[in-house]
């Protein structure tokens, strides 16, 4: 399995992960809960792939190449657009905080989750 695929199974598996706890959240706690699970995962899940590209464009350079100052400036930008959606949402008061940090756990879920099969798949 290649990272692309790795990367494209996770995203697909916390996408399906997310929308199911956010139905779990809107029928136990209501649209703000459900808003809170729905944004902390997309947040989460568009970091991840936002990551991941930048590996594989890192990966694919020939050579050892230190980082520039586009660089630099890329992950800060990567940062504040992260933190900017996380906290807009809870600002605004369309998502409720501890359901976005429950939203947020999709992530390390469907990682952990796609690395073991990977595993037991190669051994």
């Amino acid at each position: 399995m290649t990272s692309t695929e790795f990367g494209a199974r996770v995203i697909s598996r916390g996408a399906l992960a997310g929308a199911a706890a956010a139905l779990v959240a809107a029928w136990g706690w209501g649209a703000p809960a459900s808003g809170g699970v729905l944004v902390g995962a997309a947040v989460a899940l568009l970091n991840f792939a936002w990551l991941a590209r930048g590996v594989a464009l890192v990966a694919g350079a020939p050579g050892a190449r230190r980082p520039g100052a586009r660089w630099i400036v890329a992950l800060g930008t990567r940062y504040l657009v992260t933190f900017a959606a996380l906290a807009a949402p809870v600002a605004l008061e369309w998502a409720h905080p501890v359901a976005l940090g429950v939203g947020v756990t999709v992530l390390p879920l469907a990682l952990t989750a796609a690395g073991l099969r990977a595993a037991r798949q190669a051994g």
